[in-house]
């Protein structure tokens, strides 16, 4: 859902013969999107284009795409701002990967710029001087438009799945001109050789609710950010803040309200089908997705600012919160159930990683929560049986991640120090105490500090790839992490058995080296003074009940024992299941479910044959196979689509 191309230009171009056309694709877009498009090829297709497996395919085809930029290949300013917009989308690879740099962060910057210097943002004041030049400058006006906004989207589903900040915001782009809509793409309607005319239409409709949803994204993102990027704001001089968290949340209202019609419809349309696009029912939940993400983000923040209620306002506040926290993690979760079923969790793009994690790790933490205790009727051991098999139903999702994006390793990995964390606050195994917490929820209503903390963790974790430091939460939660109070620590915090403790320290081995000293030695990294390190340090009593000291830069530690180098340079082979899938032959739920490896049976999912879409960009069609009737064919689907 991204019409960073017009498609009908470029099948103009693809099927012409003597190459008289309007539109030439340029190397460094082609590039970009072979880049996207190698996450969702079959094994079989890798293979025959010499790439050894899907990951060493997309850094060929980065690298590729990097060179062409680097070496000033391309001249047309809105190339470039096509291409790294494709780019972009590494904007969840770890930094360990990435040299220490947010590639992602970085490419949209470079597309943006080159965007605007091409004068996309100012599509709508853009007039013929003749009246000869009228089609040419609304096709201009046109390709303008569609860059600025995609320009947009990006930069609000990038940001709210990878925890980040927006770039283009009402002080340097007035969102009162037009947005794009269905009818800026009316000509590629009936000129697709991948969809019919009626699924092009509904893409289209979708497309402009997204384009809603992401100008409604604009101050949720620069509100909730506040979390992530300026630690140590004070909440009691932000008072205004919450009027604006308020705003956002009746915003979010309007558009949910304005987007249930339009699901009607497309309902409606659907049923009308013989066989409806399962392309439809894709971008449709992955809008809802993206919706209920935001809703989690303006809650977080507002359970955050109520800690500086007073307990009877408080205490409503976050009761309100915890439904809508509910009603939004059970509809993700609803989603990614439906994407398994119908079997298009393939099809998936990054950003659904970023919508994934939280309600996996909220699931995973009911499980760990409920377990200890004795279920006191059937009804909560059938309810413990569901979440069970929510929880193992998106892990089969998170492991068909692991062929295309190199974060999900990481993402799984925070997931499980986050799940770690609360399972340390859980009651011990025996224990009948009704007051310990049954599920995440309950956690927030007793403990919303420590619940907030979790969440925090997780998604700095995701934001800047490596274990969030005591400096970086907000002051009133940094106390948190230490306990709420002796007394709760002695009833809810059980002595550390050394099962646990060998369970726990197996997770984490490959993630922390045994002595800081000996690694910051091993990599010439001297300090001037080690004192100065531990306002650093997060307090190992929280997080890993043991004394090592915690390494200040976790992502130079990640790095080092996965001996994984920057993506731009590497000839190596990239995040493999062998640095992840090792915890000392100590097994237990969460790792096994999340720990094996891809190539073991347990988490593999069906491979896709995806020939066409590369066949259908260089030039053989013989193999071109079409599906239902004869107009959509997955692999174009793709190319045009998926990204």
């Amino acid at each position: 859902m991204l019409p960073i191309l017009n498609e009908k230009d470029f099948w103009l171009s693809y099927n012409s013969v003597d190459n008289d056309v309007e539109y030439e694709m340029p190397m460094l877009v082609l590039q970009g999107i072979l880049f996207i498009s190698s996450g969702f090829v079959s094994s079989e297709t890798i293979k025959m284009l010499g790439f050894e497996d899907v990951h060493q395919a997309k850094l060929a085809f980065y690298r590729r795409s990097k060179l062409l930029y680097d070496f000033s290949v391309e001249k047309s300013c809105i190339a470039i701002a096509q291409a790294s917009l494709l780019l972009a989308h590494t904007h969840l690879i770890p930094r360990c990967i990435a040299g220490n740099k947010p590639l992602g962060s970085i490419w949209l910057g470079i597309a943006i710029s080159y965007a605007r210097v091409a004068k996309a943002h100012c599509y709508s004041s853009l007039r013929p001087n003749k009246d000869t030049e009228v089609a040419k400058v609304q096709k201009l006006r046109n390709t303008l438009k569609r860059l600025w906004w995609c320009c947009i989207i990006c930069d609000r589903l990038l940001p709210l799945t990878s925890r980040q900040s927006i770039k283009i915001t009402p002080s340097n782009f007035s969102f009162s001109c037009s947005k794009l809509g269905s009818a800026d793409l009316c000509d590629e309607l009936y000129n697709s050789d991948v969809y019919d005319s009626t699924t092009k239409t509904l893409h289209a409709e979708l497309l402009s609710r997204l384009v809603d949803l992401c100008v409604v994204l604009t101050d949720v993102l620069t509100v909730t950010s506040v979390l992530y990027n300026n630690p140590s704001w004070m909440l009691s001089g932000r008072m205004e803040v919450g009027k604006d968290a308020s705003l956002c949340q009746m915003e979010l209202c309007r558009w949910y309200s304005s987007w249930s019609e339009t699901k009607t419809t497309l309902d409606e349309r659907m049923a009308e089908e013989i066989s409806p696009s399962s392309s439809i029912i894709l971008f449709k939940n992955l809008i809802e997705m993206y919706y209920h993400s935001a809703r989690l983000s303006v809650c977080h923040y507002n359970i955050l600012r109520s800690s500086l209620l007073p307990p009877s306002q408080s205490d409503t506040q976050l009761r309100r919160q915890s439904e809508d926290l509910q009603g939004s993690a059970s509809r993700v979760t609803e989603c990614l159930l439906e994407f398994d079923r119908l079997g298009l969790s393939r099809w998936l793009p990054m950003t659904a990683i970023g919508c994934t994690a939280f309600p996996l790790a909220l699931q995973m933490i009911d499980v760990e929560l409920l377990r200890p205790k004795k279920p006191s009727s059937p009804e909560e051991g059938v309810k413990l049986t569901q979440k069970e098999q929510h929880v193992e139903n998106i892990l089969k999702q998170m492991k068909s991640y692991k062929k295309k994006y190199y974060i999900t390793d990481w993402v799984m990995r925070a997931i499980r120090h986050v799940v770690e964390l609360a399972r340390q606050r859980s009651p011990a195994p025996m224990s009948t105490d009704d007051d310990s917490p049954s599920s995440c929820l309950d956690m927030l209503k007793t403990r919303p500090s420590y619940y907030l903390r979790l969440v925090m963790t997780l998604d700095m974790s995701i934001s800047n790839g490596r274990l969030p430091d005591e400096c970086d939460f907000p002051p009133s939660l940094r106390k948190a992490g230490r306990g709420l109070s002796s007394r709760s620590q002695a009833t809810s915090m059980p002595t550390v058995d050394e099962q646990s403790m060998k369970r726990f320290s197996a997770m984490n081995k490959h993630l922390i080296p045994d002595n800081l000293t000996d690694f910051m030695d091993h990599n010439n990294i001297m300090t001037t003074n080690l004192h100065t390190q531990d306002l650093r340090n997060i307090d190992q009593e929280a997080f890993f009940n043991n004394k090592q000291p915690f390494p200040a830069d976790l992502t130079a530690a990640l790095c080092e024992i996965t001996n994984i180098p920057p993506l731009d340079f590497s000839d190596m082979s990239l995040m493999d299941s062998t640095h992840f899938n090792d915890f000392g032959g100590v097994p237990f739920w969460p790792y096994d479910l999340l720990g094996s490896p891809p190539d073991q049976a347990g988490g593999q999912v069906e491979e896709v044959g995806m020939g066409d879409m590369f066949t259908g960009l260089m030039g053989d069609m013989n193999d071109k196979t079409y599906e239902g009737n004869g107009k959509e064919s997955a692999a174009d689907d793709l190319v045009m689509n998926s990204f």
